[in-house]
C-alpha cells in the first residue's frame, strides 16, 4: 500500500508541474541607430536567428528601431512584394521607369536569395549593407569640396551648410527597388520607426498599427517604405529631410527646399452652420429628423476640425536619432499601447526588452563612469576642452550620451513598473552592446570602405561569445505565453505613439 501510495505522489507531482500556466510575456525588440554600424547589429540578429532557428519577426511582438535600426526593422518584418507583371516599355519617362525599376527588383531578389522566403533574414539584412552601402553613401564631390574635405574642420563646415548627401536618392532608390512602394500594410508583426518632427519638434513613432487606419488626418502613417526608411534615417549634415504635406494639399510631397515661413494657419472654417435649411426634406416637428441632423453636424465638425488641422501642418521629418536614438523606451510604451488595446491587462505581462545599441568604446559602460571622472590635467582651458570642444567633435549631436541615457531610464521603469502588478512580476532588460577596438570608429557612421564593413562584421561576431547574449538567448528559448494576433490591430480610438 505505501508503494502504491508513494508511486501515486510521484505522478501527480508531474501533473502538477505540466498545469502550470506558462509565463505571460511580451517580447520587444529596440535597434539603435548609427549608420553603416548597423552591420554588427544585423551580425548579432543573426546569431538570435541561429541560435533559436526562428525568424526575428517570429520572435518579438514588437520591433522598433531609429535610423539604420529603422531599416533593419523593416527589412526584417515586411514582407518583400512578389514581383510585378512583365510591362512593355512605353514613350514616357514614367514608363521606362517602371519597367527599369522591375528590373532592378527581381536582380535584388535574386542577389539576396530570395527565393520562395518573404521576408529577409539577419544574414541577408547584412548582406543588403555590404552591396548598397556604396549607392547609399554615394557623395558628389564639386571643386570646393574636393579641395577642403581632407581638413575636418572644414568638412565639417561644409556639411552643416549643405547636407554630405544630398536628397538621399541612394538609400531611398535601395529601398523602393526591393519593396517598390509598398507600407507597413505587409508588416509580419508590430513595428515601427522613429523620426524628429523639425517644426514641433515632436519625437513620433511611425508604427504598423497606425498605418491600417485609413482617415486623410493620419496621412503621415501612410509614407511608403522608401520615404518612412528616408524619414527615419534623415541625420542632419547628412541628408535632406523630407517633407510630408497632407494629400489635399496643392504642392507637391517632395524634398525641395524648406520654407520657414510656411503659413502653419488656415482660414477658420465656419463648422456651426445649420444644414437644416438645406435638406428641403427637413421637418422641425420630427424627432428622427432631429436626430439624425445632429449627427450629420457632428461628423461634419469632426471632420473638418481634423482637415482644417491637417492642411494647417507642413511636417518635416528628420533622423530620430536626433531626439531619441535609443527607442527601447518608445518600443515599451507601443507595446503596453498594444495590449491594452487588444484588451489584456499590461500589469500581468512580463516585459522582456532586447535593446541592441550600435557600439562602444573600450571602457565606456552604460553607467557613465567615463563621464563621472575628474578630468585630469589643470587650467581652465584643459577643462573647457575636455567637456565642451571635444564632445561637440566627437558626438555633436550626444547621440551616444542620450542612448546610454535612455538605457538607465529604461531599467529605472521597469523597475517601477514592476511595483504596479500584485504579482511583482519581474521585468527581463537585455542590454547588448558591442565594444570596438577603436574609439575613432564610433565616428564612421557612412564608410563603405569594404575591410571597415568586415571589422564591424567581427564585431558582432565577437560579442555574441558574451555572457549578456546567451543570457539573452537563453530567455528567447525559454517558453512563455505571449499575446495573440496584436499585428491584425486596429486601433478606433485616438493613434498608438
Amino acid at each position: 500500500m505505501q508503494s502504491d501510495s508513494s508511486s501515486q505522489q510521484q505522478t501527480q507531482a508531474p501533473q502538477q508541474q505540466e498545469q502550470q500556466p506558462l509565463q505571460k510575456a511580451i517580447r520587444i525588440l529596440s535597434l539603435d541607430g548609427g549608420g553603416i554600424r548597423g552591420i554588427a547589429v544585423a551580425k548579432i540578429l543573426q546569431g538570435f536567428e541561429r541560435k533559436t532557428k526562428k525568424k526575428i519577426h517570429e520572435l518579438f511582438d514588437v520591433v522598433v528601431g531609429t535610423s539604420t535600426g529603422g531599416l533593419l526593422a523593416v527589412m526584417m518584418c515586411v514582407e518583400v512584394p512578389e514581383t510585378p507583371e512583365d510591362l512593355i516599355e512605353g514613350t514616357s519617362e514614367e514608363e521606362k521607369e517602371l519597367v527599369k525599376r522591375r528590373k532592378r527588383h527581381v536582380m535584388l531578389k535574386k542577389e539576396l536569395n530570395l527565393n520562395n522566403e518573404k521576408v529577409l533574414t539577419a544574414k541577408q539584412a547584412r548582406k543588403l549593407y555590404f552591396m548598397k552601402a556604396g549607392q547609399i553613401f554615394h557623395e558628389e564631390h564639386n571643386l570646393w569640396h574636393q579641395l577642403t574635405d581632407r581638413f575636418k574642420p572644414f568638412e565639417y563646415l561644409n556639411h552643416w551648410l549643405e547636407s554630405k548627401y544630398k536628397g538621399g536618392d541612394g538609400l531611398e532608390r535601395t529601398v523602393r527597388d526591393l519593396y517598390l512602394d509598398n507600407d507597413f500594410a505587409h508588416a509580419k508583426t508590430c513595428v515601427g520607426v522613429v523620426v524628429n518632427e523639425r517644426n514641433s519638434h515632436k519625437t513620433m513613432l511611425l508604427n504598423s498599427t497606425n498605418a491600417k487606419i485609413r482617415e486623410h488626418h493620419n496621412y503621415h502613417n501612410h509614407l511608403s517604405l522608401p520615404q518612412l526608411v528616408r524619414a527615419t534615417s534623415a541625420a542632419p549634415t547628412y541628408f535632406d529631410p523630407i517633407i510630408v504635406r497632407h494629400p489635399s494639399s496643392k504642392e507637391d510631397n517632395n524634398n525641395e527646399k524648406i520654407n520657414e515661413n510656411v503659413k502653419k494657419n488656415t482660414d477658420d472654417k465656419d463648422i456651426n452652420n445649420n444644414n437644416k435649411n438645406q435638406n428641403e426634406n427637413f421637418d422641425e416637428n420630427c424627432d428622427e429628423c432631429r436626430e439624425k441632423s445632429k449627427e450629420e453636424r457632428s461628423e461634419e465638425i469632426l471632420e473638418d476640425c481634423l482637415e482644417a488641422d491637417c492642411e494647417k501642418k507642413t511636417l518635416v521629418f528628420e533622423d530620430g536619432g536626433v531626439t531619441c536614438n535609443n527607442p527601447s523606451i518608445k518600443a515599451f510604451q507601443y507595446a503596453r499601447n498594444l495590449l491594452q488595446l487588444k484588451g489584456y491587462n499590461p500589469l500581468e505581462y512580463q516585459f522582456q526588452v532586447y535593446s541592441i545599441g550600435t557600439g562602444a568604446a573600450k571602457g565606456e559602460d552604460l553607467e557613465f563612469k567615463k563621464a563621472n571622472e575628474k578630468i585630469k590635467g589643470n587650467g581652465i582651458y584643459h577643462t573647457a576642452f575636455k567637456r565642451l570642444i571635444l564632445p561637440a567633435i566627437s558626438d555633436p549631436f550626444q547621440i551616444r550620451k542620450s542612448s546610454r541615457e535612455t538605457d538607465i531610464r529604461m531599467k529605472r521603469i521597469l523597475r517601477n513598473f514592476e511595483k504596479l502588478g500584485e504579482e511583482k512580476i519581474k521585468q527581463q532588460y537585455f542590454r547588448l552592446q558591442f565594444i570596438v577596438d577603436d574609439e575613432k570608429d564610433l565616428d564612421k557612421l557612412d564608410s563603405s570602405d569594404e575591410s571597415f564593413m568586415r571589422k564591424l562584421k567581427r564585431y558582432g561576431k565577437e560579442f555574441r561569445e558574451t555572457k549578456i547574449f546567451k543570457e539573452a538567448i537563453e530567455a528567447l528559448n525559454t517558453e512563455v505565453d505571449r499575446p495573440k494576433d496584436l499585428v491584425n490591430l486596429v486601433p478606433i480610438f485616438g493613434f498608438l505613439e
